[in-house]
């Protein structure tokens, strides 16, 4: 329902909605990445780091947490910390296609092309159906 209100821009009843649901889904990891990631879409880091916070203790060191920290923080770090992060999470378990899509978008940023390819063709063994612009 979130994902509706934001394509009506009605944002204001997506965040209520996201902090319904991150109360209602007993701040399980997967469900607050989803709704991280949603929310980074649109630029609203804000309301990303608000729900960042619901993590528990425990779950800071899951996959699920580093994505999320990485797409919640993302407007306050430097193009440096952008690729670096983005590469830690590709060399992880916990990469994802989206997170490696915003890592290639960052390396273009620097005019990096040169590690892009490199990176592409690595990629395809993780996700072969995956298209991704080298």
């Amino acid at each position: 329902q979130a994902k509706y209100y934001i394509a009506q821009e009605e944002f204001e009843k997506a965040y209520e909605h996201f902090q319904w649901l991150s109360t209602v889904s007993q701040r399980s990891s997967k469900y607050l990445r989803a709704m991280i990631t949603e929310l980074y879409k649109i630029d609203e880091f804000d309301e990303a780091r608000k729900l960042l916070k619901k993590f528990d203790v425990d779950d800071m060191k899951t996959d699920d947490y580093k994505i999320a920290a990485f797409l919640a923080e993302f407007d306050q770090l430097n193009d440096n910390m952008r690729v670096q992060s983005g590469l830690e999470i590709f060399r992880s378990e916990s990469r994802t296609p989206e997170c490696f899509k915003i890592l290639i978008e960052c390396l273009r940023e620097q005019k990096m092309e040169d590690k892009i390819g490199r990176l592409v063709e690595e990629a395809k063994d993780f996700w072969p159906d995956e298209k991704f612009a080298a």
